[in-house]
């Protein structure tokens, strides 16, 4: 709210990071932040969609607009190129998805196959953002460190709903509260 959404605009002279979350049946994302000469932090541009294939995803990360199978049309990313480097979760170069000859790849090297090469994020990076938003970031809203353009809707929507995992009343009295998001 406030001060910490801005309207969007063509981000000349920054430079530019992409990061990725992989999800099917839940929504992949794909975010390019920019970071000004000024120092100014922004998040550009999304993509956010479930049900979408990695040769899609690659498609729209390479600027690329796309109708999907079922109809949707998803424009592709304007920063396409400028990436200086793009990061994406550890869990991605798990070898889990079976492929036709009988073994088994990452999804980092499906995206790999298709153009798109990712480095690694490090586990346990979504309560570390979380602490650093709120404790950094954004501890004065009225002068934000790090802002986000009205382009990236699903994004202020996702970090707007974040929350602490609880246990029970009952389970609490022997655990401490978990600090996962």
């Amino acid at each position: 709210k406030g001060k910490i959404t801005i309207d969007p605009f063509i981000a000349t002279g920054y430079r530019v990071y992409g990061s990725y979350d992989h999800g099917w049946r839940n929504p992949a994302a794909y975010l390019v932040h920019g970071v000004s000469g000024d120092g100014d932090i922004i998040t550009l541009w999304e993509f956010y969609g479930e049900r979408v294939g990695v040769p899609f995803i690659s498609r729209i990360i390479k600027g690329e607009s796309v109708i999907l199978p079922d109809g949707r049309k998803i424009e592709g990313n304007p920063y396409a190129g400028q990436e200086i480097w793009k990061i994406a979760d550890p869990s991605m170069w798990a070898e889990d998805q079976p492929m036709s000859d009988g073994t088994n790849k990452s999804v980092a090297e499906l995206f790999r196959r298709n153009g798109i090469v990712f480095q690694r994020g490090e586990r346990g990076g979504d309560t570390m953002v979380a602490e650093w938003l709120h404790g950094h970031f954004w501890a004065n809203p009225e002068e934000p460190l790090y802002k986000i353009s009205k382009a990236c809707p699903k994004l202020i929507w996702e970090i707007g709903r974040q929350r602490f995992k609880d246990y029970s009343a009952r389970v609490a009295l022997n655990r401490d509260q978990p600090e996962a998001l």
